[in-house]
């Protein structure tokens, strides 16, 4: 489910940038590091009464369009079906390049998390152009939220239109940096970007499923792939380094 990472010419992120204030607003997020361990009642606690206060964000303009709802259910039931095992790319997953290619990468990531945006702004890129453009590898993302934050994030992902799912996932890894600083305020202005109206958001952040779906994947990390900290690349169930000289030696072993 991919494409290259968005660019200055994308115009969906030249439209991010320009919803995004420019000064940095006061940080809401926990100023103490944020540890892979968290629980799931502590991921989840006050989200599903987050709806009030992100709708109330999103009342800044008209610029959205309608949307039917019922996407985040269909995203939870897809989350919940299981085809294949943990280390193969999944027809569930947010994925790019060949699912019928013997190697499958796997990438936990957090959208919080300042490394995880390192890693698509100066390591896949590298890998897209070598190994998913030429359909060598298969390539997913995975859900690992850090946070409570993160968790949002991934909300607005899964309820987003699958057209444009994973451009969307990669502007906010672009636009960490600004969204991040007040994210109560920045991610509805986001969620503008993929037509999310505020009726949209309510219905997905009220869908339970959907929540457990996320909490269940970021699980399977911590349970199967044992998963410590972000961004976590895992070559056919292998865990790679985070580098292009890492990724590129796992794939090329892999393929040999």
């Amino acid at each position: 489910m991919k494409q290259t990472p968005p660019s200055p010419a994308n115009p969906l992120l030249s439209l991010g940038r320009s919803l995004l204030p420019r000064s940095p607003a006061r940080s809401l997020l926990p100023q103490s590091p944020v540890h892979s361990r968290l629980s799931r009642r502590s991921l989840l606690k006050g989200i599903a009464h987050r709806a009030p206060p992100l709708a109330l964000g999103m009342a800044l303009g008209g610029m959205v369009t309608p949307r039917a709802l019922g996407v985040a259910s269909a995203y939870a039931q897809s989350t919940t079906q299981e085809d294949g095992p943990a280390w193969r790319v999944r027809e569930s997953d947010l994925q790019m390049g060949n699912r019928q290619s013997p190697v499958h990468v796997i990438e936990f990531a957090s959208l919080t998390c300042p490394h995880c945006a390192s890693f698509h702004k100066d390591v896949l890129p590298t890998i897209k152009e070598k190994y998913i453009d030429t359909n060598k590898i298969a390539y997913a993302f995975r859900s690992f939220p850090l946070d409570r934050v993160a968790l949002q994030a991934e909300v607005l992902v899964a309820c987003a239109d699958p057209k444009v799912r994973l451009t969307f996932y990669e502007l906010l890894l672009a636009q960490q940096g600004i969204w991040v600083v007040d994210p109560n305020v920045n991610l509805p202005r986001m969620a503008q970007l993929v037509n999310l109206t505020t009726e949209d958001l309510e219905a997905c952040f009220a869908d339970q499923a959907l929540l457990d779906g996320i909490i269940r994947e970021r699980q399977e990390g911590v349970n199967v792939f044992k998963v410590a900290s972000t961004p976590s690349i895992y070559v056919n169930g292998a865990l790679a380094k985070a580098t292009v000289a890492g990724v590129s030696d796992a794939i090329d072993d892999a393929l040999a």
